[in-house]
């Protein structure tokens, strides 16, 4: 799959601003999938469940607004390629990837903060489909296009995306791109094309670039009126817990959703809060780009029992507590929490864990408030409800307060 990607030198004929992002490209699982598509219900288990078996991409980015340039013209090229089972598969796939597509552009229509149109598309693969989106958004590069054309290769879903500000025309070099990448097949299974993974050591500049990438998540959520470290203090109900661990997690440094972690430790081993010994908070806070996109990790989590979630996060919490524990050794309790009253979307989930050496508790609390998610975990003795509590209302009275 990544001898058919696109190349750097590829997207540099067209676009030669846009650099290759190796924190964005590589494999790209379903559940990876399942949050970058226009449908907010789609689940790694949907996706698997339509066939596809496998993704890979090739993900390219606009650098300069780390620099203080406005960001104009292409941003985010993508080449991508996804295997199913087989070619029925890939067509179903394709035309549900439309319909999303088309269901999320009529409601932007709708509110008259866009419009969606069809492309016509021809000479690539067996089927071809692709789309122009236009939003219109509040704040700094309000005015975002989409291109996206998708195609059937036998069993592959082949798939190029370019996103802009401004609704210049790209569509010739987007098809340019989409048949240079289709002209990779078969020489590619053919054994003519093919490429060797070479680890490379990180170096300072990768540092700095990371550190770059970070800064430019922050000043785009604070270009948006959001700011996420003041939102996610908890210094006053946390007294005795020092912050550590804090990052903006780089998903794409040019639109959001940004997303900023910050995890509260004591000192000790535990500290008092309230009537609970609590040893960590963690706290993640994502600022979504529209209101009605934020709730969906909140629906999505509705939609599971507190078994299933114990069952998801038994092996999670193992390797967290490095406690090299055989599971069957585990005891694992789950129970659903009442929360109610808390943010727009609320859900919340206590675990208990034991072991053969001692028993914690963990609250898990995820919600939204506008345009933000929260999700946060406590973990300690002896929780309670209501002193977990008192922590997300602290969250929630900040995302009320500073929102802009």
């Amino acid at each position: 799959m990544a001898a058919i990607a696109l190349t750097k030198d590829d997207v540099a004929a067209e676009f030669p601003d846009l650099v290759f992002d190796p924190g964005l490209s590589g494999f790209v699982s379903n559940a990876s999938l399942g949050e970058d598509t226009f449908s907010p219900d789609d689940t790694a288990d949907d996706i698997g469940a339509a066939g596809r078996l496998a993704g890979y991409s090739h993900d390219f980015v606009d650098i300069s607004g780390f620099f203080g340039r406005v960001l104009d013209g292409p941003v985010f090229v993508q080449s991508a390629i996804s295997l199913f089972g087989s070619e029925s598969q890939v067509s179903d796939f394709l035309a549900m990837r439309i319909e999303a597509a088309f269901e999320y552009g009529e409601a932007l229509s709708d509110a008259k903060l866009g419009s969606i149109r069809a492309l016509e598309a021809t000479g690539l693969g067996e089927e071809v489909a692709g789309f122009r989106l236009e939003e219109e958004n509040s704040g700094p590069g309000n005015s975002v296009g989409w291109y996206r054309v998708l195609w059937r290769r036998g069993s592959a879903m082949p798939e190029i995306t370019v996103r802009s500000h401004g609704f210049a025309d790209y569509k010739a070099a987007v098809f340019r791109l989409a048949h240079t990448m289709d002209s990779r097949f078969e020489p590619a299974l053919a054994g003519e094309i093919t490429v060797v993974a070479k680890p490379r050591p990180r170096t300072a500049s990768d540092v700095e670039a990371e550190a770059a990438a970070r800064q430019a998540q922050e000043n785009l959520a604070l270009a948006e009126g959001y700011d996420l470290r003041e939102i996610a203090d908890l210094g006053d109900i946390l007294a005795g817990f020092d912050p550590v661990n804090e990052v903006f997690v780089t998903r794409s440094e040019t639109a959001l959703p940004v997303e900023f972690r910050r995890t509260y430790d004591h000192g000790n081993r535990t500290g008092p809060v309230g009537n609970a010994e609590v040893a960590e908070v963690f706290l993640s806070v994502v600022l979504f780009e529209r209101p009605f996109l934020a709730p969906a990790p909140v629906q999505s989590l509705r939609s599971l029992t507190a078994k299933s979630v114990g069952e998801k996060l038994v092996p999670v919490m193992l390797r967290l507590l490095v406690l090299g524990e055989d599971p069957d050794r585990v005891s694992i309790e789950t129970t659903s929490l009442d929360v109610s009253g808390l943010g727009d979307y609320v859900v919340a989930f206590e675990l208990t864990l034991g072991t053969r050496a001692f028993e914690t508790n963990w609250h898990y609390i995820v919600f939204s408030r506008g345009r933000l998610t929260f999700f946060m975990y406590v973990v300690g003795y002896d929780l309670n409800v209501a002193d977990t509590v008192a922590i997300a209302e602290v969250l929630d009275e900040h995302a009320v307060a500073l929102r802009p």
